[in-house]
Parts: C-alpha cells; structure tokens; sequence
C-alpha cells in the first residue's frame, strides 16, 4: 500500500470518528438551556412576542382552549354588569349568542363602588369594602378580596342556572350538566365564617379580610384527585397563583391569577424554555403551591420525562404523589397530563424572588436523534471504505510475501 493509500485512510478515518463525535455531542448538549438573561415583563400580560388579544372570538367548539378578553361588558367567556353592590348577571358564555348564568348576583354590603378597569382578560371593580376580579377565562372566574374594619359584612350570592351540589365548611359546590363550580373562601384571620344557604342563595357574614375565589370545571378537563387537592389547599391559603400558556396564530397567550400576595412574571426565551419569576413581600418562610398550566397548543407534552424544570438554576424534585408535594420541604414538583395539555403543580418552599425555568427536552431530543440517525450512514459509508482499504492492503502484504 503506497504512502498515498495511507493517507487517504488515515483521512476517511478522521472524519468518521469526526462525524459520530459531533453527533453524540450535540444531542447530550441538546438539553442544557442558555444562561437566563431575564427580560423586565409588562404589566399583566407578561412577555409577549406579538399583539395581546386574538383578533375574533373563537369557534365556541374550541373555547376551552382560548384566552380572551372583555368587549364592553362582555368578554370571549365571561359577562357581567357592574352595580354599585357588586356585580349582576355573571354569565358563561357557551356559543357566540348562548350564555349559562352562572351568579344573577354577587352582593357585598358596603361595597361602594367607585372604579372599573379593564386589564385585557382581567376586569376590575373597586369599592369602599372590597374588590372584584373577574378572569376572562373558562377555567378561572372570578377572585373577590373582602375587608372588614371592626365589624360583620354580608356577603351573598346569588345563584342563576347553577343548583348547589355540595356545601362544605370551606366551600361551595355548584353544578349544571358538564360544568361544575366551586366557590371557595379563604380568610386571612383566625375565624371563618360558614355558608348559609337559603333558596339559592349562598350567604357569608365576614369577620376578617376574606378572599372568595370560584373556580369553574368542565366535565373530562380536570380529574377527581386533582379537583379535591385544589379545593382543599386553597380553602387552607396554600395556593398562591395560577398560571396558563397557551398560542394562538403562532402568538403566545399569558394569564397569571394571584389568591394571596404572589406576583408572577412569565416569558416564553424560545419555542421550548419557559421562564416563570416568582415572588411575594409579605408570605417569608410560609411558602405557596403554584399551578402551572401549559396547553399542548403551546408544548406538546405527553408525560414527566418531557420536561427538565430548575430551581433559582438548580434541578427541582419530581414527585409522584399530591401528598409528597404537601409534605416537601424543597423545590418539588408534580406533573399531570392529558389532551389539553400538561397541569405542572410546584411547591415554592420559601420567598425572596425565585426563577423557575420549565424546558421541553422532549422535541429537542428527537430533533438531534434524526440529525444522529442522519449522519450515522456516513460514518458507516466512511468505515465501510477504511475496513475494504485495510482488507486490500492485507491481500497485497500476503501476496507480496507469497
């Protein structure tokens, strides 16, 4: 085998090893994310790579999936009318002219409203007494924050095309066909005030600074487990905020709810990071139960082993079960799947200012597996052509000594 042979195995060899190197390294590197470079957010609506709202209410067959805003007084899920004692008519909207009745009123004695805003998906009345937040959300409703100051406030409401379907001590459960409500109070002192339920409607003489939250379900979106784990962690104050992704026409879509003084800031850093900056000025060492919501229109994800979440940039413990998430003590985690996307539970042990970085490994893993699976006939080409040159060079050795 002349020196010209040589080299050109020597060279085929070189970009062999060269190939599956570079192969191997780019998918163990493929889940590793970029240093965080956290962005100041805007206001409610977070980061947001393009407009706020869709431009056109959704067909009402895929409204489950959308976030909306509020048009007037009527928003893509939710309407209501603002009164001086609250609000009135507080409706589902289930088709583009069909509404289910939800409340036909929410009264707050004292109340006095003096200012209405609009934030997008979120509507605000404020009072003397208290203030309303209404979430145009078919998931989340409405959030009402009562104060008292040394004496007993009425607060009612009145239920429309809803029937009570369970009362508990801490909340409420209301129903109609596939959708079912649940009106939670969590107040902030050491007493708490039992509903009376007389003829529909639902009665509570607050005390203290009472935050009343109702939450509404749909039949199929959210199982048994889960819907009891929430109930009964709000009802103790132990879920701080809620949070949902989603797109709509490549646009990506937030909505952050707060039930106690957590602030959440979110921006998507790619098509597979998502960036979640979480604090509070008032909980310290008490902590918060966040609930991440990510729709599969945003991340496609199908199970646990699809994501990677740190903690302040450190890795943030998996658990299996909802009462391991109660009892950890660390950043800890618990994900639930299913065809609308992906529920992502995370305990917060403690505050100052935390980021959680949630990333999709999932895509990025198949996407260097086909560039591997792209390379690796070459590299057998190429080893294939070295493995003949060597077998030729040995016949010609034996031949020669022959």
């Amino acid at each position: 085998m002349t020196n010209k042979h040589v080299k050109v195995v020597l060279a085929l060899s070189f970009i062999t090893a060269l190939l599956i190197s570079s192969s191997f390294l780019t998918v163990l590197s493929a889940t590793d994310p970029p240093e965080n470079d956290y962005d100041d957010q805007n206001g409610d609506h977070g980061y947001y790579p393009g407009p706020v709202y869709p431009p056109e209410i959704p067909d009402p067959e895929n409204m489950t999936r959308r976030i909306g805003h509020f048009d007037g007084e009527t928003g893509y899920f939710v309407s209501l009318e603002g009164t001086e004692d609250g609000i009135s008519n507080h409706a589902l909207r289930t088709g583009r002219e069909q509404f289910l009745t939800i409340f036909d009123e929410i009264f707050i004695e004292g109340f006095g409203k003096y200012k209405e805003e609009e934030f997008g998906y979120r509507y605000v009345l404020k009072g003397h007494a208290a203030d309303i937040h209404v979430y145009d959300n078919p998931s989340i409703s409405l959030v009402l924050n009562v104060g008292t100051i040394g004496s007993e406030r009425l607060v009612s409401f009145k239920v429309g095309d809803f029937e009570v379907l369970q009362n508990g001590n801490e909340f409420v459960r209301i129903g109609h066909g596939d959708y079912t409500g649940s009106l939670i109070s969590i107040e902030h002192g050491y007493s708490r005030s039992e509903p009376d339920i007389d003829d529909g409607f639902i009665n509570f003489k607050v005390t203290d600074h009472t935050t009343f939250v109702f939450r509404l379900e749909r039949k199929g979106f959210m199982d048994i487990r889960l819907s009891e784990f929430i109930n009964d962690n709000m009802c103790q104050g132990r879920i701080g905020a809620e949070f949902r992704l989603e797109t709509f026409q490549e646009y990506y879509f937030y909505m952050h709810v707060s039930y106690r003084d957590v602030n959440l800031a979110t921006r998507m850093r790619d098509e597979k990071t998502l960036d979640i900056m979480v604090s509070s000025e008032t909980l310290g060492e008490e902590g918060t139960i966040l609930l991440l919501d990510i729709s599969s229109t945003a991340m496609d994800i199908s199970s646990a082993e699809d994501l990677k979440l740190d903690f302040n940039r450190e890795k943030a413990a998996l658990v299996d079960d909802y009462s391991d998430l109660e009892d950890s003590r660390g950043p800890a985690y618990m994900v639930i799947t299913g065809e609308e996307g992906v529920r992502i539970l995370f305990n917060v042990p403690h505050f100052s200012t935390h980021t959680i970085t949630i990333v999709y490994i999932a895509e990025v893993s198949e996407h260097y597996l086909g560039s591997l699976l792209y390379y690796v006939p070459t590299a057998v080409f190429s080893a294939g052509i070295v493995l003949l040159g060597l077998m030729s060079y040995n016949k010609r050795v034996k031949k020669g000594k022959s």
